[in-house]
């Protein structure tokens, strides 16, 4: 028995008809109505408290066209929410007679939801503004003009638009098949295959058009500057540098990071002006394995060893093993720093162990940081530790960003106090700038922390534990600091509070005392402060120093309380830390 299908129905009186299914002519005017048809009202409502939310300010200031999408992009996600909850809804009461509304009360909410937008496209517009322009000032970040909240909502209103009309597309495709197999498998059989074939398609399409093809670009942009010299970097005349003559680690192998490491020492000429006349200074050692160097992490490790014993790094005073970034990158702010406050009796070893930005390594190449810190420490520590102590260097770990991370996972113990004090077996101290969430041991101190101290300063319970939001909070007198764990960490910093819980929990940064650098205005809500603090990431860098991801001002200082050389005094920091500030002034000293 054939059921005929009329060319419209009707829910109740008064309702609109709607078009039935059809071929040819007919499907394309449908398929345009549907592209066209007013948003549904109460949807909306529930996509203006995304679009609100967006708005709120979180870690780090947006700039017009990121904050454009995302709010957009958090208007669409609500309404989508919205609609689902809508169909729920209408799906129980064809079952069960509940409430259906009037005509009336279905145009009153349409009437409540244009008034609400266009509050928020004014005082909301402005608020946001006001509350952008205040954090601006609080990061450093130049102001933005009095065009941006008009700019800010038409980009939003764009991306809206164009993901309203993908998603009303894609709700047309999949309506007009489950049609189609309707008359074949039955009604409910077609919409369970179609609903699964479209979230397999969606997903496919994202995944290979999206996220693989800016990986795969990414790769090759990365791969092709790998092998690239940065202009003005050449290769070293002296043989305590890698890539100099005798070193065991060819120049050609190094990486475009490793050659900008090798390649701009400090020079002995500057560092006698530091020091002052007649103060003894020593060439630089700096050893650094690049990827191409050797096959696998454990064989570079085991070659930064000998490059460290060829150049004579044990009879060095001070010896930094550090733990580069994803790219390969050591913060020049960090080599500057160590070489100024020893006269360049020092020794600094690092490996690469990928040429991707650490937020692509992260995703692509598990484990890749972590083997590479856990191999380097371990093959310079080993050695060192066979060593008479009062004839060997003072060893310090060193770690910024992703290069922390590749430290602590190899280190991390069950507990805190377990985990700090492999590390110290394991040197004589560490600095840690601006750990990731995922840091292990970072993760143990703000769990151990104090119940009165805050996420970003936690207080912790073991004497070798300090935590600090800028280089003068942290003690300068000679040898305080030694043996110890030294945490910077900015209250606004996105690397180190960014987590997928915040999807749906409140982040402590938010619940507790907000930080210096973070605005009282900040809030939470499901989805969208996840949203916004994966935007904050980008924004990382681009703050003055001292904010977001950017320690370059306070890195010197650090050095100078954790391994001052003797009769090292407090002004003797204010010098160094404006001597490296210099440096970036210059242009020496660049994020990567």
């Amino acid at each position: 028995m054939t059921t005929a299908v009329t060319p419209a129905t009707r829910d109740r009186p008064g309702d609109v008809a709607r078009p039935g299914p059809g071929s040819g002519p007919g499907a394309r005017r449908s398929l345009g109505a549907r592209l066209a048809a007013p948003p549904d009202p109460w949807a909306s409502l529930v996509a203006l408290l995304f679009w609100a939310a967006s708005l709120l300010p979180t870690l780090l200031p947006h700039g017009i066209l990121v904050q454009g999408a995302l709010t957009g992009t958090s208007l669409m996600i609500g309404y989508g929410i919205g609609c689902l909850a809508r169909s729920l809804f209408r799906l129980q009461r064809r079952r069960t007679g509940w409430f259906r509304p009037s005509a009336q009360v279905t145009r009153t909410v349409r009437t409540v939801a244009v008034v609400v937008v266009v509050l928020l496209l004014t005082v909301g517009s402005w608020a946001w503004w006001r509350w952008q322009q205040s954090q601006r000032r609080l990061v450093g970040m130049s102001p933005l003009n009095g065009r941006s909240p008009v700019t800010m909502v038409l980009v939003a209103a764009l991306v809206a638009l164009v993901v309203l009309g993908l998603s009303r597309l894609l709700a047309a495709g999949c309506g007009r098949l489950t049609q189609v197999l309707s008359s074949r498998l039955g009604g409910m059989a077609a919409r369970s295959i179609v609903t699964v074939a479209c979230v397999v398609v969606v997903f496919l399409a994202f995944d290979q058009l999206v996220v693989n093809g800016v990986v795969d670009s990414t790769k090759a942009t990365f791969a092709a500057g790998n092998s690239g010299t940065d202009p003005g970097v050449v290769q070293p005349t002296s043989p305590l540098e890698s890539g100099g003559p005798g070193s065991l680690t060819p120049w050609d192998t190094l990486g475009r990071q490793g050659r900008n490491f090798a390649g701009e020492a400090t020079s002995v000429a500057a560092l006698r002006a530091f020091a002052g006349p007649g103060s003894p200074v020593m060439t630089p050692i700096r050893v650094y394995v690049g990827l191409q160097t050797a096959p696998t992490p454990g064989a570079r490790a085991a070659l930064a060893l000998r490059e460290l014993q060829r150049t004579g790094a044990f009879a060095r005073s001070v010896l930094v093993v550090a733990t580069a970034t994803g790219t390969g990158w050591i913060n020049p702010n960090a080599s500057a720093a160590v070489e100024y406050l020893w006269s360049g009796d020092t020794a600094i070893v690092s490996m690469q162990y990928s040429y991707l930005p650490s937020w692509i390594s992260s995703l692509t190449e598990e484990g890749a940081a972590s083997t590479a810190g856990r191999d380097l420490v371990t093959a310079v520590s080993s050695y060192w530790s066979t060593l008479p102590p009062d004839h060997r260097p003072r060893l310090v770990l060193f770690g910024e960003s992703l290069g922390s991370y590749g430290t602590e996972a190899g280190l991390a113990r069950g507990t805190e106090g377990a985990s700090v004090a492999n590390l110290l077996d394991h040197s004589d101290g560490a600095l840690f700038v601006g750990p990731t969430n995922d840091n292990p041991i970072w993760r143990q101190i703000v769990a151990g922390r104090a119940a009165s101290s805050p996420v970003w300063r936690p207080v912790s319970p073991l004497g070798d534990v300090a935590v600090a939001n800028s280089a003068a909070e942290l003690v300068t007198s000679p040898g305080a600091n030694r043996g110890r764990v030294v945490y910077l960490v900015h209250a606004s910093d996105p690397v180190t509070w960014w987590d997928v819980p915040t999807l749906w929990w409140p982040p402590g940064w938010i619940t507790g005392p907000h930080g210096p650098d973070v605005p009282s205005e900040v809030g939470w809500f499901p989805v969208v402060t996840w949203l916004q603090t994966t935007a904050d990431l980008m924004a990382g860098f681009s703050t003055a120093p001292g904010h977001g991801h950017n320690y370059n001002n306070a890195i010197a200082g650090a050095f100078a309380s954790l391994v001052p050389p003797p009769g090292w005094t407090a002004s003797d920091s204010v010098r160094l830390s404006a001597t490296v500030d210099r440096l970036n002034e210059l242009g020496q000293n660049s994020n990567a």
